[in-house]
């Protein structure tokens, strides 16, 4: 029973062995054919390579504390006021949403630095010559550079323009559009990244940079603008009350250096007047800057803080195309697809004729 086993298995080794010597040689008597269909995938590849524009690709790195720390101290006098301590983790699919929202995107490509309507808009139009692309369909839109910065003093051409800016920067998920910045998010890291990559090593850099700052700008300070507001109202308060305590104090002390310790009992009242207001003022003040306290370590706890980790620096090498990847591509994708044929063709041959 051995002894049939093996045979068999060495048939069928032997039948595998002449299969394949049979369709090597089939490949080798056509791989002319094959190398007509490599053809068309190395005229593609190569002039992919040729055409391709250097992209640089800027990135910056960070993280955002936003954790509130403790429930003893001042923080837990924060409840018995009804002030919320803040702190909690800042959402990260927040952080995306207004990285990639047109109102952040307003601030980003109409920062004027220079006073000379520089803004990055205009930047993005020149470098990939986007009017060139609309005046297809929107003749009137041809050379056009921003001017304006308010979103609603735009004329229908500059919300035009805008829109298609926007659609550049940020990309379209629904019309599976790149854009040009990539923010993402590793969790079990905790790091953001902001990656950018234009045709523009400066634009690049800028994009990147202007993003941070400005996504930095809306969670730091713009999200609390009340809390920030009502904490200075609190400290304008307190200085106010300051001011009138050292002044009646020093209206006190004029009066006892007028008097030289003999005060009539007719200018007595006087004295005690000023007495009771600085103890009343003291007390308000006492209970003003406690106030001050709470909402400032409040603000504090609330505020998310950003620390930038890494960042791309000037110069930076273009990433291209590889000539020498494109042509195995191709020989691959050509190879693969004129072996399918020849073997295929050569199947159907023996299909027929049997």
């Amino acid at each position: 029973m051995n002894n049939s086993t093996n045979f068999e298995e060495e048939i069928t080794l032997k039948d595998l062995i002449l299969s394949i010597k049979k369709y090597w040689n089939l490949l080798w008597r056509n791989c002319w054919i094959i190398g007509v269909f490599c053809l068309p995938f190395l005229a593609f590849f190569i002039y992919k390579s040729i055409t391709f524009t250097p992209v640089y690709n800027a990135e910056i790195r960070y993280i955002v504390e936003g954790d509130g720390g403790g429930g003893s101290g001042l923080g837990g006098l924060l409840g018995q006021f009804g002030i919320s301590r803040g702190g909690g983790k800042t959402n990260p699919k927040q952080i995306i949403e207004v990285a990639k929202s047109k109102r952040l995107a307003k601030e980003v490509l109409f920062e004027n630095e220079d006073g000379k309507n520089s803004f990055l808009a205009n930047d993005i139009i020149n470098v990939y010559q986007l009017t060139e692309k609309w005046k297809e369909g929107y003749p009137e839109i041809e050379n056009f550079q921003f001017e304006k910065t308010r979103l609603e003093n735009f004329s229908k051409k500059e919300r035009f323009a805008f829109n298609g800016v926007y659609k550049k920067l940020v990309g379209s998920a629904k019309s599976k559009v790149k854009g040009l910045v990539n923010v993402s998010y590793i969790e079990d890291k905790g790091v953001y990244t902001i990656n950018t990559a234009t045709e523009s090593e400066k634009l690049s850099i800028d994009i990147a940079g202007r993003m941070y700052d400005q996504v930095k700008y809306f969670f730091e300070e713009r999200m609390l603008e009340d809390k920030i507001k009502s904490r200075d109202l609190l400290k304008e308060k307190s200085d106010s009350i300051k001011y009138l305590i050292n002044l009646k104090a020093q209206r006190l002390a004029e009066f006892e250096d007028q008097n030289r310790g003999l005060v009539l009992n007719s200018k007595k009242t006087l004295k005690q007047t000023l007495a009771v207001e600085i103890q009343g003022l003291t007390s308000a003040y006492s209970e003003s800057i406690k106030n001050f306290e709470i909402s400032d370590y409040s603000l504090k706890q609330s505020k998310p803080l950003f620390l930038q980790i890494d960042k791309t620096l000037s110069p930076i090498r273009p990433e291209k195309e590889s000539l020498v990847k494109n042509i195995l591509m191709a020989l691959i994708l050509g190879g693969f697809l004129g072996t399918i044929f020849v073997i295929g063709r050569h199947m159907i041959q023996e299909a027929l004729n049997g």
